[in-house]
């Protein structure tokens, strides 16, 4: 039955249905009001940006959650200069001196809020990543910095050269069968199986057939998809985290029991003396091994988050970079023949093992000028680190920002800047990095392919 006029008038002017529209009418004044004082008030007022940056993250979310990201930040560094600012109070900075003002050693900007996402809100220790407190990530560091030192890691390489010679004899029977392949994917299956062997003292066993035999990877993949998204509203984290696991669709719990499981069974093989002689010296036995000697310093949470740093950092990282150089070595047939010829001369003077060692790919210049430059050209870490201005404000790249303010490089903006790597930004070109010593040293300073602390795979 349709409303008459004085039903109509009896409903929408009844006392709770006018407290209603007070209620949102003031909602509604709140956030425009917050917009408004945005756009007019916002500091610091001369940076540039999109004109939706100024009043919501709601920009940013959306040029995330396309895909390309890397792409987008820098066309909008092309278009208006060092210092753009992507959400409200949040900017993002191409300057080769903000580097060590943001990052650099003692300095006083702290991570940001997005690092908080990258993890278990339940686990009450965060890993090294993931820590915004810098006392406790300093102990922490320096707890486990031994474990990445060049000197623990050449301990495992034979643990990498059996993952090698599996990968090189998955291409042998590949090249007899002339099918067509995806080289990242299998560049991606031998990282999976680098991490398992070095960390648990196994393989995954993912290059036995180039599959996933764990379902790691869209584990992986969406664990890192929900950190892009959610790490722009940090404080839904909880809330979010909480409603998907209940759900059955949170995508870290799959990768967070893998470890937990990893870590019981070692347990249980500890117990009753049937540990494996490769695990006995892997990094889980050395994490083991610290918990034991202090339980109160190093509990069993720091063992499970140190253990989850390397399956979740180390492995897509690795790939990603592997497969960017393989790209251009392939694309680029002049430095192909360059860097076939460095390997013959190494193997014809018998200065090559087969697979090469660490120290071996040490004197060979073309071949870390190549990485070099893929890693330049190609780094794995798409997204910003964010650091928070410290009180009284900062200075960086001429602009003055206040405290609390979010400010970030970027690595590929830094990696396409003109000014520090010459016109020809977009051609790689090895040779760059075998130039006049200051200018190698000047473009280093501006190289940051591997972010943070940790320590990866490749031999640079």
């Amino acid at each position: 039955m349709a409303l008459t006029v004085s039903d109509s008038v009896a409903v929408f002017g009844s006392p709770r249905y006018l407290s209603i529209v007070v209620a949102v009418a003031t909602l509604v004044l709140l956030l425009l009001t917050r917009y408004i004082r945005r756009l007019l008030f916002v500091t610091p007022k001369s940076v540039p940006g999109p004109f939706l940056a100024r009043l919501s993250r709601l920009w940013y979310l959306i040029q995330v959650r396309r895909g390309d990201w890397h792409k987008v930040i820098l066309q909008q560094h092309r278009k208006y200069g060092p210092v753009v600012r992507i959400a409200p109070n949040y900017y993002s900075i191409d300057d080769p001196s903000a580097i060590k003002i943001i990052y650099g050693t003692g300095t006083k900007f702290v991570k940001g809020p997005w690092y908080s996402v990258v993890g278990d809100p339940s686990v009450p220790i965060r890993d090294i990543f993931t820590d915004v407190d810098p006392k406790s990530h300093a102990a922490h560091r320096r707890q486990i910095a031994s474990l990445y030192a060049v000197t623990s890691l050449l301990k495992m390489e034979p643990n990498v050269d059996e993952c090698i010679t599996e990968l090189d004899a998955r291409f042998a029977e590949i090249t007899r069968t002339g099918n067509v392949i995806n080289l990242q994917w299998w560049l991606q299956c031998y990282a999976f199986d680098v991490i398992g062997s070095i960390s648990f003292g196994s393989r995954f066993g993912f290059l036995d057939n180039g599959e996933d035999p764990l379902d790691l990877i869209p584990a992986l993949h969406g664990g890192m998809s929900y950190s892009a998204t959610v790490g722009i509203y940090p404080e839904w984290h909880i809330q979010i985290f909480n409603l998907m696991k209940r759900l059955g669709t949170n995508p870290m719990v799959k990768t967070f029991s893998f470890a937990r499981e990893k870590i019981e069974e070692r347990q249980r093989a500890i117990k009753g003396g049937n540990v494996p002689d490769s695990q006995i010296d892997d990094f889980l036995t050395k994490v083991l091994r610290q918990h034991q000697d202090d339980p109160v310093a190093f509990p069993m949470a720091k063992v499970f988050t140190t253990c989850m740093q390397n399956v979740g950092a180390g492995s897509d990282t690795t790939s990603i970079s592997l497969s960017g150089i393989m790209w251009f070595l392939i694309t680029n047939p002049g430095p192909l023949a360059k860097l076939r010829a460095e390997i013959d001369e190494m193997t014809a003077q018998g200065r090559l093992s087969d697979p090469p060692t660490f120290a071996e790919s040490q004197a060979m210049p073309y071949f870390q000028a190549v990485i070099q430059e893929a890693l330049r050209m190609h780094p794995a870490a798409a997204f910003p680190l964010v650091r928070i201005v410290p009180e009284g404000g900062a200075v960086i790249a001429g602009k003055f920002f206040p405290a609390g303010a979010s400010v970030a490089a970027n690595c590929w903006v830094a990696h396409y800047n003109r000014q520090v790597w010459g016109d020809d930004v977009h051609e790689f070109r090895p040779e760059r990095w075998l130039g006049d010593k200051d200018e190698v040293a000047a473009m280093s300073r501006y190289w940051i392919p591997v972010s943070d602390t940790l320590s990866c795979l490749l031999p640079i």
